[in-house]
């Protein structure tokens, strides 16, 4: 994992971290391994457009996130934490095994009752319920928070924490152009970081095993 926590040095963009504080770290589950997808397309250089990357239904179907190395990323860049990172996701019968897995990882979940094949409409909701409750029992000085999400949905709530005095950094794919994160999240936070360089070390090519470590 040395290269991985390297990549993630590379991209810190200057910020400098309050040692004294912990971190709450929140998930959207499906933003981020969907958005794994897409990327993977401009990484092996099969769509390089903007345009063309961020259209619907775009991804390499066949690319998982292994979970693991996502904590341990999380552990080696933001530790303590306040609590265990938290992922939001949907919950169907066919999603079971991968949120098992998501536990033994280190996350802790919140799941939302869903349908397969039908969209998440409930995590923004619920992702925004759990950064109100953790900001509401915590100073400024206390926490700071860490959003792996890139959906301009999140922008006003973002916005609202560091009106507060609150520290937000958005943790997601920048893709060509910076399209795979909205542009009103990122001037919303404190501070952008990008997986576009951890992808590699993040990511492999699922083979038709059953029970993966991943999010579909």
């Amino acid at each position: 994992m040395k290269t991985l926590e390297n990549h993630m040095a590379s991209n810190h963009g200057g910020v400098t971290h309050r040692k004294s504080s912990q971190t709450f770290v929140i998930v959207d589950g499906a933003n981020v391994f969907q958005t794994a997808k897409r990327f993977e397309l401009y990484y092996r250089g099969k769509m390089a457009s903007a345009r063309s990357l961020c259209e619907p239904d775009r991804g390499e179907a066949s690319v998982r996130v292994d979970l693991c190395r996502l904590m341990h990323l999380l552990q080696m860049e933001y530790e303590p934490f306040l609590s265990p990172p938290l992922l939001v996701s949907g919950a169907h019968p066919g999603l079971e095994p991968t949120l098992h897995y998501a536990e033994k990882a280190g996350f802790e979940l919140r799941e939302i009752p869903m349908k397969a094949g039908s969209r998440e409409r409930g995590v923004d909701q619920m992702l925004t319920f759990e950064l109100g409750q953790v900001t509401a029992r915590n100073r400024p000085d206390q926490v700071r928070i860490v959003l792996l999400a890139g959906d301009k949905d999140y922008a006003p709530s973002v916005r609202r924490l560091v009106e507060l005095g609150f520290q937000v950094e958005v943790l997601f794919y920048s893709g060509p152009e910076g399209c795979l994160t909205s542009r009103d999240l990122r001037e919303a936070s404190t501070s952008f970081r990008t997986l576009d360089l951890a992808h590699q070390g993040l990511t492999f090519q699922e083979r038709s095993r059953q029970g993966s470590p991943y999010l579909a």
